[in-house]
């Protein structure tokens, strides 16, 4: 017997979305884990330089929340790979579901998991500054202030957020390979370990590849890379996971 009443699109997507919201909140767990981490290990400072003569020798440390984005990069990118395993995306099949449906729904998510990564990132970094104020004291910090000024904590965040979801995208699309062929598990790590060992030192494909984002100074030529790259890799990964069967 049929039914006579019609999902629409949206709402299923709405509804694969917050379904995968509640049953992934283990992964918002490990990003919480893994900023604890590398806010300790920010407490050394990010980075250091030093100089001095004979008598007098100065001492300078860097703190930031640098290594608390670049930890919440690589959480993005594991928990992209890992919602395209096979026994997350049989989960969607609870729900009238199609691939495409699926997809958005993920794309989605990982949205939502790079803002809140994003945000969090960034007000570590208060709590960085804020340790290494006590522990040195107001005469040993050379700044400004502790608390960057609302314009310019809104543009690190969007920064940060638009690398961490570029590194979603990534991971989604390799997932999405690794599931259609098992022997991508191999081909992708020997095509990326061997562009950084056999390429040259500022020629190499995966060294231009990161200069191609990191360089650019421009904030809005950075956004529009990002989003052209990400959409066009998680447009080819909708259309893999269209021309795989029911299942993977």
């Amino acid at each position: 017997m049929m039914s006579l009443s019609e999902i629409g699109f949206w709402a299923t997507v709405k509804r694969q979305f917050f379904f995968k919201v509640s049953s992934y909140k283990n992964a918002f767990s490990t990003l919480v884990v893994l900023q604890v981490l590398a806010i300790l290990l920010s407490m050394g400072g990010t980075s250091s330089m030093g100089s001095g003569s004979t008598n007098v020798f100065v001492s300078v440390s860097y703190y930031s929340s640098s290594a608390v984005i670049v930890f919440s990069m690589i959480w993005c990118f594991i928990t992209a790979i890992l919602i395209t395993t096979r026994a997350y995306r049989n989960d969607d099949f609870a729900f009238v579901t199609n691939r495409l449906t699926q997809n958005m729904a993920n794309i989605l998510f990982l949205l939502t998991a790079s803002v809140i990564a994003a945000i969090t990132a960034n007000l570590s970094g208060y709590a960085v500054r804020v340790a290494a104020y006590a522990l040195h004291g107001v005469e040993f910090v050379a700044s400004p202030s502790l608390f960057n000024t609302p314009g310019e904590w809104l543009m690190s965040v969007s920064a940060s957020f638009l690398y961490i979801f570029l590194l979603g995208s990534l991971g989604y699309i390799l997932g999405t390979l690794t599931h259609l062929n098992r022997l991508f598990m191999f081909i992708i790590p020997a095509v990326f370990f061997g562009g950084m060992f056999t390429g040259a030192a500022n020629d190499g494909f995966i060294t231009q590849t990161v200069l191609f984002f990191n360089d650019e100074t421009s904030f809005v030529l950075f956004m529009i890379k990002v989003i052209v790259t990400s959409s066009l890799l998680f447009i080819l990964a909708s259309w893999i996971t269209n021309k795989t069967e029911v299942r993977l």
